[in-house]
């Protein structure tokens, strides 16, 4: 992945290319098996200049995980913001979610690079408080939906936030696995409409 254009890029425009050609490096093999030099190659930069940016491979793989996290955030709290029906909401960001790893297939793997390595301390703990907040977030709609009076009263909110978290990791191994063409079918959409009509009120 060499860098845009032959301009001479600023330091924030070079470590997002790096962090993009590590993405990539990374999706065409591992994280464990993944090395500096590899990323360097796909960046067409020296190992030296990545180190510039990134003291280690570690640091590198949590940096792309948290911006991740950031853009998940972002697009949540910006679908509070327009949309004030709760389960319309609720499908809103599963529907995007699964555009996104459509458009993304490299960091879908790097998520469940980063599930595999969850006994590392760091990159462990970067998951769980990403699926954490996924399922506050949930909660909180669940809640809303609620108070709006267009979710059961009936359900417990905790089993049901993790249910619908849950959809969007079958709905990635689906991906992964590629059977694309079933999604393509509208098997998510369908999976997902199931989901939010069985706690509509």
């Amino acid at each position: 992945m060499k860098a845009p254009n032959n301009k001479r890029l600023t330091a924030e425009e070079r470590r997002k290319h790096v962090l993009r050609s590590a993405i990539a490096a990374f999706g065409k093999s591992n994280y464990r098996a993944t090395r500096m030099s590899d990323i360097a190659a796909e960046a067409g930069v020296s190992e030296a200049m990545l180190y510039k940016h990134f003291e280690s491979k570690k640091v590198m793989f949590l940096s792309i995980l948290e911006n991740v996290s950031r853009r998940t955030a972002t697009t949540i709290e910006k679908g509070f913001e327009e949309e004030p029906d709760a389960l319309k909401l609720l499908r809103r960001l599963l529907i995007t979610y699964y555009n996104q790893i459509q458009e993304h297939p490299n960091l879908l793997k790097l998520h469940f690079q980063a599930v595999s390595e969850i006994d590392d301390d760091e990159i462990g703990a970067r998951i769980k408080d990403d699926h954490e907040v996924y399922v506050q977030s949930i909660k909180e709609l669940i809640r809303k939906g609620l108070a709006q009076g267009t979710v059961r009263k009936d359900i417990e909110i905790d089993p049901i936030a993790w249910l619908f978290n849950g959809i969007g990791i079958l709905i990635s191994m689906m991906v992964l696995l590629g059977r694309d063409d079933e999604i393509k079918r509208g098997i998510a959409d369908k999976m997902i409409d199931h989901l939010i009509e069985s706690i509509r009120a």
